[in-house]
C-alpha cells in the first residue's frame, strides 16, 4: 500500500511539471472516446475522394514492406527522417507504413508531415493515427496532415493480391460504426485474396504496464476483435503502442507488437515484414 502511495504521488507531480508534454486527461483515459464515431466518418469521407490510394502494384508474387511505430516527435525527427530515407531508397521495399504515436506534442504532427515528404521521394507511405496523436485535440490536425486512420488497400501482384486493413485505435475502441465497417469489409473482400494483415496503433495483449489505462482496449473488445480476426483468416496483426516487442499467435492469427523508434530510444528499430507464396516473415531492423 505505501508502494502504490508513492507510485501514484510521483505519477501526478510527473504529470504536473510535463504538463506542456502529457494530456493528463488523456493519460489515465483514453481522449475524446466518445468521438471515435465522429472520427471513423471523417476517415472515410476522405476514403471516398482519394480511391486511388487503395491500390498498390507491383512485379512479383513475392514483396517486403517495412513499419514502425512510436516515433515520439518532439522537436527533432531525426529516426523518423532516416526511416523514411532508407525504406525509400531501397528498391526492394514496396511500401513503408507508420503504425501510430508520431508525435505526443502539440507541433509534431506538422514536423512528421515535413520529414516524411522531405524524405520519401516517389515511395508510398501507409500511416495511422495513435493514442498520443490525438493528445491536446490533435485529431483534426491529423485529418488536415495525414487524411484518414480506418481505411483498406489492396496489393497487386502478377497472380495474387493481398488485402491490408488501416485501423484507428486511438482511444482503445473501434467504436460501432468502425466495428461494422471491418466486418462487412472481412465478410465481403477476405476470401478474394491471398493474406489479410491488419494494421493498428493499440496492441492488443498488455506485457507490460507503461501505457497505464490510456487507449488500452477493454476485455470485451479484444475477445470480439480476436474472434472475428480468427473467423475470417486474418494471417496477421502488426501494433505498436506497448515499445516493446512482442509475438503472440491466437486462434490461427499472429500478433505482432513493434518496439518504438523515437529519437530518445538508444535502440530504436523497425520491421522488415518479407510476403512470399509460402508464408509471411518479418525481421527487425536497427534504425
Amino acid at each position: 500500500m505505501q508502494y502504490l502511495k508513492y507510485f501514484i504521488f510521483t505519477t501526478i507531480t510527473l504529470l504536473v511539471v510535463s504538463c506542456d508534454k502529457y494530456d493528463l486527461q488523456g493519460f489515465f483515459m483514453s481522449p475524446s472516446k466518445e468521438r471515435v464515431n465522429e472520427r471513423f466518418e471523417q476517415s472515410v469521407a476522405y476514403n471516398l475522394e482519394h480511391q486511388e490510394d487503395t491500390l498498390i502494384t507491383t512485379n512479383s508474387d513475392e514483396y517486403q514492406f517495412t513499419t514502425a511505430a512510436d516515433f515520439h516527435i518532439k522537436t527533432t525527427a531525426n529516426n523518423l527522417s532516416k526511416y523514411i530515407k532508407s525504406t525509400a531508397n531501397d528498391p526492394s521495399i514496396l511500401f513503408s507504413s507508420i503504425l501510430g504515436d508520431i508525435t505526443d506534442q502539440k507541433g509534431g504532427l506538422s514536423i512528421a508531415f515535413d520529414s516524411i515528404n522531405n524524405n520519401k521521394a516517389n515511395s508510398i507511405v501507409r500511416i495511422i493515427a495513435g493514442n498520443h496523436d490525438v493528445y491536446f485535440d490533435q485529431w483534426q490536425e491529423y485529418c488536415q496532415l495525414f487524411g484518414s486512420s480506418t481505411y483498406f488497400f489492396i496489393v497487386k501482384t502478377p497472380n495474387t493480391s493481398d488485402l491490408f486493413i488501416a485501423l484507428e485505435t486511438t482511444t482503445g475502441s473501434l467504436g460501432k460504426l468502425q466495428k461494422k465497417w471491418l466486418e462487412d469489409i472481412l465478410m465481403d473482400k477476405r476470401n478474394q485474396h491471398r493474406y489479410c494483415i491488419v494494421l493498428t496503433h493499440t496492441n492488443f495483449f498488455d506485457t507490460e504496464l507503461s501505457q497505464f489505462p490510456s487507449g488500452n482496449f477493454s476485455l470485451e473488445e479484444t475477445a470480439f476483435l480476436t474472434n472475428i480476426f480468427s473467423k475470417y483468416d486474418v494471417n496477421m496483426v502488426i501494433n505498436g503502442h506497448d515499445h516493446t516487442y512482442d509475438y503472440t499467435e491466437l486462434n490461427g492469427v499472429r500478433y505482432l507488437t513493434l518496439e518504438d523508434a523515437q529519437d530518445l530510444d538508444p535502440e530504436p528499430t523497425y520491421f522488415t515484414i518479407n510476403v512470399t507464396n509460402n508464408e509471411i516473415t518479418y525481421k527487425k531492423e536497427a534504425l
